[in-house]
């Protein structure tokens, strides 16, 4: 066994390659080019890490084709670096266990002993005497709360018998034997290889998923898993082939968040028949620490001037920096959402201003094109009139989900035809705004079916909606009404229309209106037997009305008109017609990424995120930026693979702290005490909605002139949040953030070289493993700095590793405004105007007067709510009661000095509890 810190870095070259390790050419430092690793993440900013490749024979070159590379080195490559902290042979010869000290056996079905364990030459195996059985080892030399395993195995059989195998369970943060996470693979009776995330007792959380391709075959198999925070990824892969860029199965799960050790378990299925006992072998186990995976936007080659070193200066970064750069909007929320249910035909009908024609986003379906005659005649001539022409494209607002589709107020008629359909049954959907309180009868939609009726029409009138199916000369077979509906409200409304047969020559057709059934059409029983059949040709506004007097019909603006032959599953379309307003800031993060194909992981808070507007035109990330904003969360990269994160503001919230100590902190630490995030005076406002303002009128940071306040520091913002209800709110949290009053600590650094942190493993990982959001404090600060602990929220970091050192500097900002809070949590009402009205006089002094303001009356008194920490000036003091229900009451004190300071205070001084209560956004 090898235990090391040594830098692991690798470049994903194919799916042929996969990740191929080219550590031997990182430079820690030479004199013309430099060397190390610097990784730098941001508070929402694309991460970058700067290191150097030696570049022997121009191997890292892309367009040299001398290079054994050529062809597999280009624009965005991903390379990932992590530190080898645990690199285990197995080349000691062993039984019982797979190493002589530092590894731990225990298992579960049939008789356990010494010989179902062992090590010898390369390799760690498990026996397995019996079926229904497991056997697993674990590493107890160290603890580790963020780290990658892998190992290769083989199994005795080569093919599977009776009932599935269990090979390589890797075990992550296991706190006992009955406590931790598990990466499960499976080998099934056919060979085909599944792997599934599980908790010990909670069981399973992902999976499992089938790995595409792979066919066990007696074969050698690699496998991987990780854990960081509460990100959970494993995958399994043929080691002959490459090894995939992306993990097969992905989680978030935040029941174990303590350190643990690392494991491998191997099982045998209770119905599997294969000879025992089984061996399962072990090769290679690693532990990585991944500490960055990103993108190599470019390999510019760099060389001294006798030509006697190369090298290429490497700049990765996260994958917001490429998700940054197009501009382009996305497509609408509802042309995305449409697209994606596989509709047989489908037009959007959000042509530009000035089309001809409004385009099919189906392959293979015809354009909606103009009539091309009219089937009028003009009066006393006998003439056709005028084709009916086309209507105005990319004018008809009003549509939340949608870009601006036609206007058929001008008139004009659009028709398509569908090609023929073996399939029976049919569904037939749009949108559609009728203008308010100017209703008359329209037909808006005509389809045609090859089922019985050839004919359906749905007409909109001013009580309701009324539908009628039938030949093609006019004649009517049935219909479906509803006379309660009024759809001349000037509102977005979504129509669908779906007809199945049921068996017996009858079928069953409806209408629904916004997701909710209206109607059911009549005479589809035994006295008109018949087929659905499907649909093979539709037209929008079959009658040609054009609204040019008051008395003609009120015309429609419609769009995304959409055809199922069959009808399919069922759709929401209702909901991406509104934008997904009303849908969690959470929920819309990860369905855009979902949308976009880019993997995210998203960390929820105990209550919902906030509930967002409208999904308005805008770019990708814009679009994720503006969740973020609204909810007040942190979107970022994950570290161990090319993927983004997400918290929201709720997972923000009352977090324990990692404790820093100061004595293991490297210099500087310069406290600040500036007005540079003070905002007292904030108004927030939302898109096409109303406003809130929230003030801050009292206290030091107020908007009072000083001494008194600070004066004036006033923002305003737009938030695309779904209600007004929610402003003030906004505002008043905005305002909170904004007029916290403590000294910040910009910049943090610790260099994990230094000697207070030799020996201190557990304190060295949680560190390590801190990311945008999470909360450290610092602790036993020195008396020239105010007394901690000093509760600070990383919201960036700058991480070096080179050969002497290992540093980390973060950016911070106070963390004492996100403890929020609870239900049935501490007693912390803020208690503003409070102070004492007799001197304490000496450090010893066991209890306190105090007098409080009308307007806020008497303290608790309450005995269930103490002991009370309680701040009088700059000193914490625990408080065991509280007496008196007048405005002057009287405390006694059961501990001083609690932050550190205890000192006599003077008539005057405020007094307040410790950390009042905030209420959560």
């Amino acid at each position: 066994m090898a235990e090391q810190n040594v830098v692991d870095i690798g470049l994903y070259l194919g799916a042929q390659l996969g990740w191929v390790d080219v550590t031997e050419h990182g430079r820690q430092g030479v004199a013309d080019s430099g060397g190390g690793i610097t990784i730098t993440r941001g508070d929402g900013t694309p991460g970058t890490m700067d290191l150097v490749l030696a570049n022997p024979g121009g191997r890292y070159s892309p367009r040299n084709p001398r290079s054994d590379l050529f062809g597999l080195l280009g624009r965005n490559t991903p390379i990932r670096v992590g530190l080898v902290e645990l690199d285990e042979a197995f080349n000691t010869t062993t039984t019982g266990t797979w190493a002589p000290s530092g590894w731990s056996t225990w298992g579960a079905g049939g008789s356990l002993t010494a010989a179902d364990f062992g090590a010898d030459g390369g390799s760690a195996w498990h026996r397995l005497p019996v079926a229904n059985a497991y056997r697993g080892t674990h590493y107890t030399g160290r603890r580790w709360r963020d780290c990658e395993v892998r190992t290769t195995f083989t199994m005795a059989p080569a093919d599977v018998v009776g009932g599935p195998l269990e090979p390589a369970n890797l075990l992550l943060r296991l706190q006992d034997v009955g406590t931790y996470y598990m990466a499960r693979v499976e080998v099934t009776t056919a060979e085909a290889v599944t792997v599934s995330l599980h908790h010990s007792s909670a069981g399973l959380i992902a999976g499992p998923v089938t790995v595409a391709g792979l066919v066990y075959a007696g074969q050698a198999l690699a496998v991987a898993a990780s854990v960081v925070g509460d990100r959970l990824a494993a995958k399994v892969w043929n080691p002959a082939a490459g090894e995939p860029r992306d993990w097969q199965v992905t989680a978030v799960d935040t029941r174990l968040t303590a350190a643990g050790y690392v494991g491998v378990r191997s099982g045998v299925a209770g119905s599997n028949t294969n000879t025992k006992p089984l061996e399962f072998r072990y090769y290679d186990l690693r532990v990585v620490d991944r500490r960055a995976c990103m993108e190599v936007a470019s390999w510019p080659p760099r060389w001294n001037v006798p030509g006697t070193d190369t090298w290429v200066p490497v700049q990765a970064a996260g994958i917001l920096r490429r998700l940054q750069q197009g501009a382009k909007p996305l497509d609408s929320a509802l042309y995305r959402y449409l697209t994606r249910t596989a509709p047989s035909a489908y037009w959007p009908l959000e042509d530009p201003a000035g089309s001809l024609q409004a385009r099919s986003a189906v392959a293979g379906i015809a354009p909606m094109v103009p009539f091309g005659y009219s089937r009028f005649t003009t009066p006393g001539t006998g003439r056709p009139e005028p084709a009916a022409g086309l209507p105005v494209f990319g004018s008809g607002s009003g549509i939340p989900g949608s870009h601006p589709v036609v206007d058929l107020a001008q008139g004009g008629t659009l028709q398509a035809s569908l090609p023929y359909s073996p399939f029976a049954n049919w569904r037939i959907e749009w949108v559609a705004i009728s203008p308010r309180d100017k209703g008359k009868i329209v037909i808006p939609v005509r389809w045609s079916t090859d089922g019985t009726w050839p004919r359906w029409d749905i007409q909109i009138e001013p009580t309701g909606i009324f539908a009628t199916f039938g030949s093609t000369d006019g004649t009517n077979a049935g219909t479906a009404s509803n006379s309660t509906l009024n759809l001349y409200d000037g509102l977005p409304h979504h129509f669908r229309i779906e007809a199945t047969d049921i068996g017996g020559g009858t079928v069953s057709a409806r209408i629904w209106v916004d997701a909710v059934q209206v109607a059911t059409f009549s005479m589809f029983g035994s006295a008109l037997s018949g087929t659905a059949g499907s649909i093979t040709q539709v037209t929008v506004n079959p009658l040609e009305i054009r609204q040019d007097s008051a008395e003609s019909p009120a015309m429609p603006i419609l769009g995304h008109l959409a055809i199922w032959n069959p009808p399919g599953a069922a759709t929401n379309t209702t909901a991406a017609m509104r934008g997904h307003a009303g849908e969690t800031a959470a929920d819309r993060v990860a369905r855009l990424c979902a949308e976009q194909g880019v993997p995210v992981f998203v960390t929820r808070g105990p209550d919902p995120s906030q509930p967002m507007g409208p999904q308005r035109p805008d770019t990708f990330l814009s679009l994720l930026r503006e969740c973020e904003d609204a909810d007040g969360g942190i979107l970022g990269e994950a570290r161990e693979q090319l993927a983004l994160t997400y918290r929201c503001l709720g997972a923000l919230y009352n977090q324990t702290p990692v404790v820093l100590p100061y004595d293991h902190l490297a210099p500087p630490l310069e406290p600040t005490d500036d007005d540079d995030h003070v905002r007292n005076d904030v108004t927030v406002s939302r898109p096409d909605g109303g406003t809130a303002r929230a003030v801050l009128e009292l206290g030091p940071l107020s908007v009072l002139s000083p001494p008194a306040g600070v004066g004036t520091y006033d923002t305003s913002v737009t938030v695309n949040v779904a209600d007004d209800v929610q402003l003030p709110d906004q505002a008043g949290w905005r305002r909170h953030l904004g007029t916290w009053d403590e000294a910040r600590y910009p910049t943090a650094r610790i260099n994990l070289a230094d000697p207070e942190w030799v020996g201190d493993e557990d304190l060295a990982a949680a560190v390590t493993a801190l990311a945008a959001g999470d909360v450290l404090a610092l602790d036993e600060l020195p008396v020239w700095l105010p007394p901690g602990p000093a509760l600070e929220m990383v919201r960036g970091s700058v991480e070096r590793l080179d050969e002497f050192t290992r540093s980390l500097d973060w950016t911070l900002t106070p963390a004492g405004p996100y403890t929020v809070a609870t239900a049935d949590g501490e007693p912390r009402v803020p208690a503003d105007g409070t102070a004492l009205s007799a001197a304490v006089p000496s450090a010893t002094w066991g209890s306190f007067q105090m007098t409080s303001t009308a307007a806020n009356g008497p303290w608790m008194t309450n005995a269930a709510d103490f002991p009370l920490l309680v701040r009088v000036g700059g000193e914490v003091m625990e408080v065991s009661t509280i007496g008196g229900t007048g405005l002057t009451q009287t405390a006694i004190v059961s501990a001083r000095g609690v932050n550190g300071v205890s000192r006599a205070w003077p008539v005057g001084t405020p007094v307040d509890v410790w950390i009042p209560a905030v209420a959560p956004l």
